[in-house]
């Protein structure tokens, strides 16, 4: 199971650049889509906190909260 911990984390991790730069054009539309993504995927692998701060994010990106969003 190291195996799928290790490429969610990875996946994340490339994941998180793209988010970064949706952030910075306040992309909300794809804000929302992969923290929607984030929400799902965390929790089974472990990392219930990334969901949680997915699910955050997700919501302001909803409430169009660029400060927020940037902040998160």
């Amino acid at each position: 199971l190291e195996h799928l911990v290790h490429d969610f984390l990875v996946k994340r991790k490339n994941e998180l650049k793209e988010l970064e730069t949706f952030v910075s054009n306040q992309d909300f539309d794809q804000i929302r889509q992969l923290t929607h993504k984030w929400k799902g995927y965390s929790a089974p692998y472990g990392f219930g906190i990334l969901g949680t701060l997915a699910e955050g994010m997700n919501n302001q990106a909803h409430q169009k909260d660029f400060l927020q969003c940037a902040q998160t």
